[in-house]
């Protein structure tokens, strides 16, 4: 009664009784018009039996082997060999496949004679039939595995274009939000009435940076070059509005070529230090940009905030960019000196 009022394991045993229902129902569908098909190459006649007994005592000899080695054929080739290396590689992991399916068929036949003969000791195993049998099922399932491996990666692809298009979303909204707007027009209103040739720099690169955001935003990736013009921008605007107490230091920027990462990628970051970081004369923020051979590392002196707490969704959020890519982004924190690595994609 326990087992009824469970409405889990009911559902649970119900789901294996269809599966196993379903199973059977497809390899005995297969397995009588192999049989005809089989007859009719060795026999020129698809029922070459006396009597319709013969052909019903035929079909349930084949039956077991044949749901064994279908089974045994499913398992191999859905989760055999799922590393990266063997799934990326489609010749390797199907003879890798098919030299297991042999030695399956071969064990297989072997077990059927060993047992079969205990029943009737007068059976025979057709090699030729069992071999073109496993090669049948070997394909039909190896071709099952593909389609649905392709439907899997294309879902994945899908998924993971929503996941960038989300990320490019937030990374806009960080840089058009209110808070970032309100101190730019508060530090404009400031140098107006002070500087008008420091104003009209301001302007400019606020300008230069929101045309940036308005062309790159659909972009997937961004030259290094390209986003290191980019952060020259948004830079001086952040050394107008920390009264030159904040600066950014590169190191082999003439080494840039091609080299291609995530956009918005610095600027996050640099807004990540200016967040959870206090900036003053005290503690001024020198940022440190370092080209090298195979990322590009962002460091920067560690002063915290005491009001301010760091939930990491951030740097959360750029890890799983670069993950699709295949990239690790790494981060290194021994509580004085933050580093971060973007690696090249």
């Amino acid at each position: 009664m326990k087992f009824l009022r469970n409405p889990f394991h009911f559902n649970t045993w119900l789901l294996i009784a269809k599966k196993i229902f379903f199973l059977l129902s497809i390899t005995l569908l297969y397995c009588v018009p192999f049989q005809l098909f089989y007859n009719l190459l060795k026999y020129d006649t698809a029922i070459p039996y006396e009597t319709w007994a013969s052909f019903f005592q035929s079909t349930v000899y084949n039956f077991v082997p044949i749901l064994v080695i279908a089974l045994l054929n499913y398992f191999t080739i859905f989760y055999g060999f799922r590393k990266k290396n063997f799934t990326k590689n489609f010749a390797l992991k199907l003879v890798l496949d098919f030299l297991i399916s042999f030695c399956i068929l071969v064990i297989v036949n072997w077990l059927f004679l060993f047992f079969g003969k205990m029943i009737i000791p007068e059976i025979k195993v057709d090699f030729v039939g069992t071999v073109l049998n496993n090669v049948l099922i070997f394909f039909g399932i190896e071709t099952i595995y593909y389609i649905t491996s392709t439907k899997r990666f294309l879902q994945k692809i899908a998924f993971e274009k929503r996941k960038v298009l989300q990320y490019q979303y937030d990374a806009l909204k960080a840089q058009i939000n209110p808070h970032f707007l309100f101190n730019s027009l508060n530090i404009l209103y400031a140098l107006v009435s002070i500087d008008v040739e420091k104003s009209k720099e301001f302007i400019l690169a606020l300008s230069s940076m929101y045309r940036y955001i308005m062309e790159k935003q659909n972009k997937r990736t961004i030259k290094l070059k390209e986003e290191f013009e980019f952060l020259d921008a948004y830079v001086s605007v952040l050394e107008m509005r920390f009264h030159n107490q904040f600066s950014v230091e590169f190191t082999g920027r003439e080494l840039v070529k091609n080299e291609k990462i995530i956009p918005y990628t610095l600027q996050l970051l640099i807004e990540n230090v200016t967040k959870h970081n206090i900036i003053s004369t005290l503690y001024p923020m020198i940022i440190s940009i370092s080209v090298e051979k195979e990322f590009v590392s962002v460091s920067n002196p560690i002063h915290k905030k005491e009001s301010e707490s760091s939930s990491g969704i951030g740097l959360h959020y750029i890890s799983e960019q670069y993950k699709i890519y295949g990239a690790d982004f790494l981060i290194e924190d021994n509580g004085s000196v933050f580093i971060a690595k973007i690696p090249y994609i």
